[in-house]
């Protein structure tokens, strides 16, 4: 037998039976109905919505002014509900608005076919909840309550679950710029980026005050397993397991952190933060991270070359509560140079690139360092001198180790190099209250306040203020 050409497909070989291709054109016959049915739906709800608006505004002041500033979110509205993409999801929304106990009783919200609408018992029960006629109608009171529709998409996202509310900013674009008003409250904001792994970590509060931790991650994940794809400025697959998303990360790092940029974008328009954290041990000047704050509780960058800009933008531009930079430095072939030590605790790790003056000039509460090559003991007794003549005023802990020469120097663990130091006690404002009889640690007390000092000094000069 020859070729058939049925529905638009060409069959090679035997010509299919005739019941076969009229199931096909009955099946592409019901599709093209229930299509025309979900259209014809959608507009009833459009007409309705919009004589809702213009009985209320005929009763309003402010009519013609209510029906022009409403008329612009009328479209996202009356799409609320077929925005939405999964039918869990879109009787969730229906178990919000009953549970708010608003009043729907002129509108009729396509929530998707009768048999996916009327499927749950529990469903039906909620539908009929405070309306007497028809199940088809939903009870709540939405465009009479809340006139405003973009105020109706606000308050169905307010009554959700954080999960759900993501999820659905995730999905569907409208509905993400809704969420932009809310500005849920998070205390914590945190990105991780190559330690190891990329993700973004949130706390926010729930209804009762308790902390609730949601997981952004970017991550290996078969795109088989994930059946969803977010818009950001590219298409991405995405996972939601648990109180966790997985979006698939990208072929390198330097892709992984474009994704960061728009998941940081994308979460930062819904929240309000309180506290900034990152942890890194990629170089992420030029991000969208140090345009979105300046402000951070902590900020530890590991393994890192940086510039002398960066390096004193870190330093002295942002203001951080907590800065730890471990293995993580700028390369300075001039010698050391100044920079501003401000913020309140400072681990920096080895500073062969850092001068003696500002450690001199330091205004923090902990300051501690790594190995410094190019101290003296001239610039251990300045630090004690500085601190005898008022200096330091915020400072409760200063740690640095000795040049690693002075180590190689050492002799049965004599510590001569200290013998210096603790000569120059003499000509300062100070009295010794209590010393070893190894002299590793010495007690001083600042003759013009009564303010104590422990000092202990070994391969490592440790300064604490004692209270």
């Amino acid at each position: 037998m020859g070729p058939c050409v049925c529905s638009g497909s060409l069959y090679l070989g035997t010509t299919p039976s005739r019941g076969a291709c009229q199931g096909e054109r009955h099946t592409q016959k019901s599709k093209r109905r229930r299509r025309e049915e979900n259209h014809k739906t959608r507009v009833v709800w459009r007409t309705t919505a919009r004589q809702e608006i213009k009985k209320q505004g005929e009763h309003d002041t402010d009519g013609p002014n209510l029906i022009s500033r409403t008329r612009s979110d009328l479209f996202y509205f009356s799409n609320f509900f077929s925005l939405i993409p999964s039918a869990n999801q879109r009787f969730r929304v229906l178990e919000v608005l009953v549970f708010t106990k608003l009043d729907f009783s002129e509108l009729n919200i396509p929530f998707g076919n009768g048999r996916n609408m009327y499927s749950r018992p529990y469903l039906r029960r909620c539908l009929s909840h405070g309306d007497s006629g028809s199940r088809q109608r939903c009870s709540a009171k939405i465009l009479s309550a809340m006139i405003a529709p973009y105020l109706v998409q606000k308050e169905i996202l307010e009554q959700m679950g954080y999960m759900e509310l993501f999820d659905l900013t995730f999905m569907s674009r409208p509905l993400k710029y809704t969420a932009h008003s809310l500005h849920i409250p998070c205390s914590i904001f945190g990105w991780r980026v190559g330690c190891p792994g990329t993700s973004i970590n949130i706390t926010l509060k729930d209804l009762n005050q308790r902390n609730v931790k949601i997981a952004f991650k970017i991550d290996k994940v078969p795109a088989t397993t994930m059946r969803k794809f977010v818009n950001f400025k590219r298409k991405l697959p995405i996972k939601r397991s648990g109180k966790q998303f997985v979006l698939k990360c990208g072929k390198d790092d330097s892709e992984n952190v474009l994704i960061l940029e728009d998941l940081t974008q994308h979460l930062l328009n819904i929240l309000r933060v309180d506290d900034f954290l990152l942890a890194s041990r990629l170089n992420l000047s030029g991000t969208n991270i140090f345009e979105k704050t300046q402000k951070f509780a902590s900020l530890k960058l590991m393994n890192q070359d940086l510039a002398e800009d960066e390096t004193r933008k870190i330093l002295e531009s942002l203001e951080v509560d907590d800065l730890h930079l471990s293995f993580t430095g700028p390369k300075i072939r001039d010698g050391p140079k100044d920079f501003e030590l401000k913020h309140p605790i400072m681990e920096l790790g080895n500073v062969d690139w850092l001068s003696i003056q500002s450690i001199l000039a330091a205004k923090c509460e902990r300051l501690l360092l790594g190995r410094v090559n190019h101290i003296t003991q001239k610039d251990f007794s300045d630090i004690v001198r500085t601190w005898a003549n008022g200096g330091f005023e915020n400072l409760q802990e200063l740690k640095l180790q000795v040049p690693w020469t002075w180590e190689l120097s050492d002799v049965r663990d004599s510590y001569v190099y200290r013998d210096d130091v603790y000569k120059s006690f003499a000509d300062m404002d100070v009295t010794i209250t209590h010393a070893s009889r190894d002299g590793d640690q010495k007690t001083i007390r600042r003759n013009s306040d009564g303010k104590r000092a422990q000092i202990t000094f070994m391969k490592t000069f440790h300064f604490v203020v004692l209270p």
